[in-house]
This record gives C-alpha cells, structure tokens and sequence, in this order.
C-alpha cells in the first residue's frame, strides 16, 4: 500500500564472539588437546561437530574450524598479545544474529574446557562472551512503532514490504521512506501481457486457418476459447 514512513534503525543485529580467557594460551602452538575428540558448536537451530586430532594445537584448531564443511558460520581468529608476558587469544565471531543466539561450544572431554563456553564437568568454559558481545537482534521504529528482526531484515514490518537496514539513523533523524505505486511497472507488465497474448491467438489462428497445419483441431480451438473467455 503506498503511504509515507519515518523509519529509525535503533540497532542492527549481530552475531556474538567468544573470546579465549586470559592466560590460556601462551602461544598459538599450544596444544589444545592430547588425546583428541570432539567439539561441537551451536548458535541458535545451527549446529557442527569438529573432530580435533590428538596433539592439536591453537593454530591447528583455528584452521580446523575456519574449513569445516560443515561450520555454519563461525570464524576463528587468533589474535597475540605480545609483550613480556605473550598470550594468544581465541576469537570465535558467529553469524547467527538475533537475541538468545550466542555461540554455545562443549567438548568431548576435559581437555578442551579451554576452548569451550560450558566446561564438561558442568560450569563456565574458558572461552567468555562479553555482554557487549552477545548475540543481538535488529530494531526499527516506524512512526514511533517499534519492531525487532532477528536479522537485519524485516519482512512486514510494514505489511507486504521487505526492509534491509545496513546501519543506524541518528536520534531524532529518520528515515523518510515514500511508497508509492510503480504506475510505470505496472504498464510494462500490462503491455508485456498484451503482446504475449496475441502472439498466441496470432500463432493459433495461423495454424487453424485454411491450410494450416492445424486446420480443424479442436484442441487447440478449444484452447483459444479458453484463452478468450478468461479475458471477458
């Protein structure tokens, strides 16, 4: 329907990041796990499972998940601190956005509690998600009327409309959006209907006439009919 709104992007949706603890690691050559096993990563309805290899280390374990085939978006970073007192530090960013969303990562073991936002003898894991890091949804406000997406997406906000926000507005300085019919679409798409149309009844009274190759079909007399009919 067409109309005019003012629009303001509250916030725009994120994915979250976990972050290794301090002092975890020393070095990406660190080894994660000794004996190996399995992580599993979820944010969301998504889901993976990364088998580690024994002997596995920080780098290692980076790479293992950026090219799993089955990782449904998280990338890995490590990011080194440097210093008299080096540290390496895990990153693991999500693109699952959307409140409630954050990465959750266990393990198979103790032994990678390290790596893993739940310990597996229950608890917190060393990997820690800021509360500025959390997974977050988009939020719009159309004539003062607010809405939340999940995503930066949000279809029917304003019914039967699709809105892409890409970032926020200014307080106090919306965004005008008119929505007006595309009376020039509109034409086209008659036109084209048109022209379609009698190239058909053109081609079935070419091939029905005397001579044609269709003369006295009734099917495809039938279907010129059909085609008529719907029309008046």
């Amino acid at each position: 329907a067409a109309g005019r709104f003012n629009i303001d992007v509250v916030s725009l949706a994120k994915g979250s990041r976990a972050v290794s603890a301090d002092a975890a690691f020393t070095s990406s050559s660190d080894v994660v796990s000794a004996t190996g096993g399995n992580l599993s990563f979820a944010a969301g309805t998504k889901n993976f499972t990364l088998a580690v290899d024994p002997g596995a280390t920080l780098t290692q374990l980076r790479d293992a998940i950026n090219s799993s085939s089955t990782n449904f978006g998280v990338s890995a970073t490590i990011i080194n601190t440097g210093g008299t007192s080096p540290q390496s530090r895990l990153v693991l960013t999500s693109n699952v956005s959307g409140e409630g969303n954050d990465l959750t990562i266990t393990g198979s073991s103790a032994e990678f509690d390290k790596v893993a936002t739940s310990a597996f003898g229950g608890g917190a894991g060393g990997m820690g998600i800021a509360l500025a890091d959390k997974a977050s949804s988009a939020r719009i406000k159309v004539d003062g009327i607010e809405s939340v997406s999940d995503s930066n997406i949000f279809t029917n906000a304003i019914q039967d409309m699709s809105i892409t926000v890409s970032k926020e507005t200014t307080v106090g300085t919306p965004i005008v959006m008119n929505v007006e019919t595309d009376k020039g679409g509109v034409k086209k798409s008659i036109e084209s209907f048109i022209k379609a149309y009698n190239d058909v009844i053109g081609v079935i009274n070419e091939q029905t006439a005397v001579g044609g190759s269709l003369q006295g079909d009734t099917s495809i007399r039938t279907i010129k009919n059909t085609f008529i009919r719907s029309l008046s």
